[in-house]
């Protein structure tokens, strides 16, 4: 969106945001150049006369539309109003943050699409005191276990650059002779019908998350890798399963998973996660559990594989997933999705399994074990299975191109798999799909 002028626009502040001077705005005074364009206090033509124009940032008091033209609103003068009459409302709440925002506000905000803020704004105290509410609020209005879901299965999040890792995970379980139904959930352009054709043989069918997230509404954060991230409690809780194996796309089975289905202690608590390095840079600290109103504890969990009954967690299942959906927010505080689930799990006061020893290393992938003590899954982090040397946001990756690794098992095998896929032509060698 272009600057505009209006005498009450002031110095830029960071890129994107700049100082306004607007007796109509508290707090700060900072805005960014959509809120600027859709100001109703302008100097400038508003809005509404700009062959452009759109609402682009609603009142917090706007609701739901109840008629052509119309929506419900919370001002306490009038129960309903239009586009016109609220473009000129001398009441409009700018859905900007400051450190004088009360709590209830911010808590009322938290269900507004993301957008710019000023800077540190997760750390201050109101807006942390907000989200706790908003977070109190979800779990006061989970709705119950819904029906529908059957069966077991597998859900594997990786589109775009993962879909190598993603094939290759896909064969070696059908490799190992696991026969549960397998789901790939992707983004929009991430997956092309090549692609598709190239994992149907193995009974894999490829969902794509940005279509469903179109018809249900959830708050994915555009052009930002940590939708990544968002994706997996997703495509999860979203899945056909009423019980889940999720896997990372570049997290493969050692053995057939499939026995922990049946494994005591997950038929008893409804899920199994397991636990993350002990070495990771990247534990959860106790500020941080604090920052969500909970006592430090638990151990902290690696999400590249984890196992949940939706029926038995459905509550824990959706907080997890609020969490995601405001990853603006909590992804500030937190690493990613990982520490949602223990969060989620965690303000329920629910317990879940998690098999023993900790999590293992070798050169370049975390070995987690399976009940028996023995490897189970390899999650080959800082190695996933690409075509060409390729870079990924969330990890770097430990050379430049794959190199075997002895040590782990079916080496030869997943070599192999990914040769098959270099012969299909479905992706370049430049990691980038074809077909679309």
């Amino acid at each position: 969106m272009p600057d505009l002028a209006c005498r009450h626009r002031g110095a830029a502040a960071a890129p994107g945001v700049h100082r306004c001077d607007s007796p109509k705005l508290v707090g700060l005074k900072l805005v960014s150049a959509a809120m600027c364009g859709g100001c109703h206090y302008h100097d400038h033509p508003p809005a509404a006369a700009r062959p452009d124009a759109r609402h682009l940032l609603p009142c917090l008091r706007r609701g739901a539309e109840i008629g052509v033209g119309e929506f419900a609103c919370a001002h306490p003068s009038h129960p309903r109003a239009t586009d016109a009459e609220c473009r000129g409302c001398p009441d409009y709440l700018f859905p900007v943050l400051t450190p004088e925002t009360p709590a209830a506000v911010v808590r009322d905000m938290a269900g507004l699409p993301p957008h710019l803020q000023p800077d540190k704004w997760w750390g201050w105290p109101n807006v942390r005191a907000g989200y706790l509410l908003a977070a109190d609020a979800a779990v006061a209005t989970t709705p119950p276990y819904p029906g529908g879901f059957a069966g077991r299965g597998v859900v594997i999040a990786g589109g775009g650059n993962y879909f190598p890792s993603a094939y290759v995970t896909a064969r070696v379980l059908r490799h190992v002779g696991c026969r549960l139904p397998i789901q790939l959930w992707h983004f929009d352009g991430e997956v092309t019908d090549p692609m598709r054709d190239a994992v149907r043989p193995y009974g894999v069918e490829c969902v794509n998350a940005d279509a469903v997230a179109r018809k249900e509404k959830f708050r994915f954060l555009e052009g930002n890798w940590w939708k990544g991230w968002q994706l997996k409690p997703f495509a999860v809780a979203r899945s056909p399963f009423r019980e889940v194996l999720y896997l990372d796309a570049d997290c493969y089975p050692a053995r057939d998973p499939s026995f922990l289905f049946d494994w005591a202690p997950y038929r008893e608590r409804g899920a199994a996660f397991w636990p993350d390095l002990t070495t990771s840079a990247y534990l959860l600290p106790d500020a941080a559990w604090e920052a969500f109103g909970l006592r430090p504890g638990w151990l902290p969990l690696e999400s590249g594989q984890f196992l949940v009954n939706k029926e038995a967690c459905w509550r824990e299942l959706q907080l997890a997933l609020w969490y995601n959906a405001h990853a603006d927010y909590v992804y500030r505080l937190i690493w990613g999705d990982k520490d949602t689930l223990n969060l989620a799990w965690r303000r329920h006061g629910t317990h879940y399994a998690m098999p023993h020893p900790r999590a293992g290393w070798d050169v370049h992938t975390i070995l987690q074990y399976g009940p028996d003590g023995d490897v189970l899954f390899q999650h080959r982090c800082q190695d996933k299975f690409r075509l060409a040397a390729g870079r990924y946001a969330s990890v770097s990756q430990h050379h430049a191109v794959n190199r075997r690794n002895p040590n782990l098992a079916h080496e030869d095998a997943c070599f192999a798999f990914l040769d098959d896929l270099r012969r299909t032509g479905v992706v370049a060698e430049t990691g980038e799909v074809r077909g679309e």
